[in-house]
């Protein structure tokens, strides 16, 4: 299961994302959105509670669930960048 989502801010602009599991397995990635770096840690952030408790497997799944908060918040621009560099 998904643990925790450590952000690492990176000077000048880059975020880099750590997916933390109940087992010794991790994930490294970047969400991005150029220049915007205190944006994509918001919606690190504003994803971060519906990926907790998740199975980090199930990669389809929780692509889904993504979109479906993408589509509810209307914040495609974000999400089409920034999703397929999320290391699930």
């Amino acid at each position: 299961k998904i643990t925790s989502l450590e952000i690492i801010k990176v000077p000048p602009s880059w975020v880099w994302l750590r997916i933390h599991t109940d087992t010794e397995l991790t994930g490294l990635g970047e969400p991005y959105l150029e220049n915007h770096p205190e944006t994509v840690i918001a919606e690190v952030k504003r994803l971060e509670p519906f990926l907790i408790g998740k199975d980090p497997t199930q990669v389809e799944k929780l692509w889904k669930i993504m979109k479906t908060i993408e589509i509810a918040s209307f914040q495609p621009r974000f999400q089409e960048r920034s999703l397929p560099t999320m290391p699930l």
